[in-house]
Protein backbone atom coordinates (compact mmCIF):
# COMPACT_ATOMS: atom_id res chain seq x y z
CA UNK A 1 0.00 0.00 0.00
CA UNK A 2 2.35 2.74 0.74
CA UNK A 3 5.95 2.64 -0.65
CA UNK A 4 8.80 1.57 1.51
CA UNK A 5 11.19 4.09 0.72
CA UNK A 6 10.69 7.95 0.77
CA UNK A 7 12.06 9.32 -2.59
CA UNK A 8 14.02 12.30 -2.14
CA UNK A 9 14.72 14.91 -4.58
CA UNK A 10 18.51 14.82 -6.18
CA UNK A 11 19.18 17.93 -5.10
CA UNK A 12 17.51 21.11 -2.96
CA UNK A 13 16.97 24.03 -4.77
CA UNK A 14 19.28 27.09 -3.53
CA UNK A 15 18.18 29.56 -0.77
CA UNK A 16 18.84 32.45 -2.87
CA UNK A 17 18.28 33.26 -6.31
CA UNK A 18 22.29 34.10 -6.61
CA UNK A 19 24.84 33.83 -3.88
CA UNK A 20 28.07 36.47 -3.82
CA UNK A 21 30.72 37.43 -1.25
CA UNK A 22 32.56 40.63 -1.67
CA UNK A 23 35.15 40.23 -4.77
CA UNK A 24 33.37 37.36 -6.09
CA UNK A 25 30.64 39.66 -8.85
CA UNK A 26 30.93 42.44 -10.60
CA UNK A 27 29.46 45.88 -9.40
CA UNK A 28 28.86 48.88 -11.35
CA UNK A 29 27.84 52.05 -8.79
CA UNK A 30 26.59 55.46 -10.75
CA UNK A 31 25.80 58.75 -8.99
CA UNK A 32 25.29 62.11 -10.69
CA UNK A 33 23.63 65.34 -9.08
CA UNK A 34 24.10 67.64 -6.80
CA UNK A 35 22.93 68.34 -2.95
CA UNK A 36 22.60 72.13 -1.96
CA UNK A 37 22.48 72.73 1.53
CA UNK A 38 21.84 76.19 3.42
CA UNK A 39 21.38 77.11 7.17
CA UNK A 40 19.77 80.43 8.24
CA UNK A 41 20.20 81.63 11.36
CA UNK A 42 19.40 85.26 12.73
CA UNK A 43 19.09 87.37 16.38
CA UNK A 44 19.17 90.55 17.06
CA UNK A 45 19.09 92.74 20.20
CA UNK A 46 16.69 95.35 20.78
CA UNK A 47 17.27 98.51 22.69
CA UNK A 48 14.77 100.68 23.69
CA UNK A 49 14.63 104.41 24.14
CA UNK A 50 13.67 103.73 27.61
CA UNK A 51 16.84 102.19 28.58
CA UNK A 52 15.23 98.41 28.23
CA UNK A 53 17.30 95.73 26.22
CA UNK A 54 14.95 92.83 24.44
CA UNK A 55 16.73 89.88 23.30
CA UNK A 56 16.42 87.85 21.46
CA UNK A 57 14.36 90.65 18.93
CA UNK A 58 13.37 90.02 15.28
CA UNK A 59 15.72 91.84 12.78
CA UNK A 60 14.62 93.90 10.35
CA UNK A 61 14.66 92.58 6.87
CA UNK A 62 15.24 88.93 7.67
CA UNK A 63 11.72 86.05 7.64
CA UNK A 64 11.87 83.58 10.12
CA UNK A 65 11.21 80.21 8.06
CA UNK A 66 12.88 77.23 7.53
CA UNK A 67 16.32 77.08 9.11
CA UNK A 68 17.78 74.47 7.44
CA UNK A 69 16.46 73.18 3.91
CA UNK A 70 18.53 70.84 1.53
CA UNK A 71 17.45 70.21 -1.99
CA UNK A 72 18.67 67.22 -3.59
CA UNK A 73 18.80 66.73 -7.26
CA UNK A 74 20.50 63.15 -7.33
CA UNK A 75 20.47 60.12 -9.52
CA UNK A 76 22.30 56.54 -8.97
CA UNK A 77 21.96 53.27 -10.00
CA UNK A 78 23.86 49.78 -9.12
CA UNK A 79 24.55 46.92 -11.75
CA UNK A 80 25.19 43.41 -10.22
CA UNK A 81 26.49 40.97 -12.48
CA UNK A 82 25.86 43.23 -15.51
CA UNK A 83 21.69 41.74 -15.05
CA UNK A 84 20.37 43.05 -11.47
CA UNK A 85 19.86 46.46 -11.09
CA UNK A 86 18.65 49.18 -9.01
CA UNK A 87 18.11 52.73 -9.80
CA UNK A 88 16.65 56.18 -8.30
CA UNK A 89 16.52 59.37 -8.55
CA UNK A 90 15.28 61.86 -6.03
CA UNK A 91 15.00 65.73 -7.01
CA UNK A 92 13.78 68.78 -5.50
CA UNK A 93 12.72 70.54 -2.41
CA UNK A 94 10.27 68.84 -0.39
CA UNK A 95 9.38 71.60 1.77
CA UNK A 96 7.84 74.12 -1.38
CA UNK A 97 4.40 74.17 -1.06
CA UNK A 98 4.05 73.55 -4.81
CA UNK A 99 6.33 70.98 -4.65
CA UNK A 100 6.54 70.14 -9.02
CA UNK A 101 8.74 67.26 -9.26
CA UNK A 102 7.25 64.57 -8.35
CA UNK A 103 6.82 63.06 -11.04
CA UNK A 104 10.55 63.17 -12.13
CA UNK A 105 11.51 61.73 -8.95
CA UNK A 106 11.47 57.52 -9.42
CA UNK A 107 12.32 54.00 -8.03
CA UNK A 108 12.74 51.39 -10.50
CA UNK A 109 15.05 47.34 -9.70
CA UNK A 110 15.00 44.39 -11.56
CA UNK A 111 16.65 42.10 -13.98
CA UNK A 112 18.22 42.33 -18.16
CA UNK A 113 18.61 38.75 -19.15
CA UNK A 114 20.98 37.76 -21.89
CA UNK A 115 19.55 37.13 -25.16
CA UNK A 116 19.21 33.82 -25.17
CA UNK A 117 18.02 33.39 -22.07
CA UNK A 118 13.99 32.44 -20.86
CA UNK A 119 13.55 35.38 -19.25
CA UNK A 120 14.29 38.38 -21.12
CA UNK A 121 13.56 41.34 -18.25
CA UNK A 122 11.77 41.82 -14.95
CA UNK A 123 11.34 45.27 -13.50
CA UNK A 124 9.54 46.63 -10.43
CA UNK A 125 9.17 50.37 -9.86
CA UNK A 126 6.98 53.94 -10.79
CA UNK A 127 8.55 54.87 -13.86
CA UNK A 128 9.44 53.13 -17.47
CA UNK A 129 7.35 50.11 -16.83
CA UNK A 130 5.57 48.74 -19.93
CA UNK A 131 5.29 45.32 -21.83
CA UNK A 132 5.91 45.74 -25.13
CA UNK A 133 3.32 45.17 -27.84
CA UNK A 134 2.30 41.75 -29.29
CA UNK A 135 0.89 41.33 -32.79
CA UNK A 136 -2.53 41.97 -32.53
CA UNK A 137 -2.43 43.72 -28.96
CA UNK A 138 -0.93 46.90 -27.89
CA UNK A 139 -0.89 47.69 -23.84
CA UNK A 140 -0.83 50.89 -22.70
CA UNK A 141 1.56 52.16 -20.53
CA UNK A 142 1.09 53.58 -17.22
CA UNK A 143 1.61 56.58 -15.64
CA UNK A 144 4.58 57.55 -13.67
CA UNK A 145 2.90 57.87 -10.27
CA UNK A 146 1.66 54.20 -10.62
CA UNK A 147 3.40 51.52 -9.34
CA UNK A 148 4.18 48.99 -11.99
Amino acid sequence: MFPQEIILPEEEAPPAIFQAEIGDAEVDFFLSGSWETSLAGAAGILFGPDGTVLFPSAFPGLEAGQPFEQVPDLTFSILLMERYFIEASIIGNFLEEEYSYFDENYFRMGYEGKEDEFLKRLYIGNQDINIAPFRFMDIPESGNDSLG
